[in-house]
């Protein structure tokens, strides 16, 4: 049949362009790179890492150093700011593109939970939706949430967002074309 035949053309085809070693299945091996970035230390001395490699989606993972355990909580998607975290709950921001229109993208805030539970699944959260949020910063009581706020004309506010209803405390526009990066409450060191 010309299935058949495109299937064995595709597959000696492809031999060709590609050597044994660069082969797609050749990536999938214990030697594969991984970068584990925004390390974030919880309360019993584990950590919180986003795990990133050549043959997986993005992660965040867990990791006990006492029993050397690697735990993935949930995969993620283009994740545009560093993992944050209070003692409840993990916050970053995604990268949306429109779904029909190139060139409008949105930067989302997401949460998890980080509260133990048994052995029922958490997802993250979607917290807000189509916005420009960068940088969340939770405050040590988790009450409040320090974000960047950008503009299409690149304009910058500082707000502060109450973490059970995401509604807005404070906003604080930034001269001309300051930007904010990385924020952490006083006391936070």
């Amino acid at each position: 049949s010309s299935e058949q035949y495109y299937r064995q053309y595709w597959a000696v085809d492809s031999l060709s362009v590609f050597d044994a070693p660069t082969q797609w299945k050749n990536l999938q091996t214990k030697g594969d790179y991984a970068a584990y970035s925004s390390p974030i230390m919880l309360k019993d001395s584990s950590f919180i890492f986003l795990k990133s490699s050549l043959s997986q989606t993005s992660r965040v993972v867990h990791y006990d150093p006492r029993t050397q355990n690697i735990k993935t909580l949930f995969l993620t998607g283009n994740i545009n700011s560093p993992l944050r975290a209070s003692d409840t709950h993990l916050y970053w921001t995604e990268l949306k593109q429109h779904p029909r229109w190139q060139h409008q993208s949105y930067s989302v805030l997401c949460s998890y939970d980080l509260k133990p539970h048994s052995e029922v699944k958490i997802w993250p959260k979607y917290l807000t939706k189509k916005s420009l949020l960068y940088h969340p910063s939770p405050s040590k009581d988790n009450r409040y949430l320090a974000m960047v706020e950008a503009d299409i004309t690149a304009k910058t506010r500082l707000l502060i967002l109450r973490t059970d209803n995401m509604q807005e405390v404070l906003a604080l526009p930034m001269p001309a074309y300051d930007e904010l990066k990385e924020l952490v409450w006083a006391g936070d060191t």
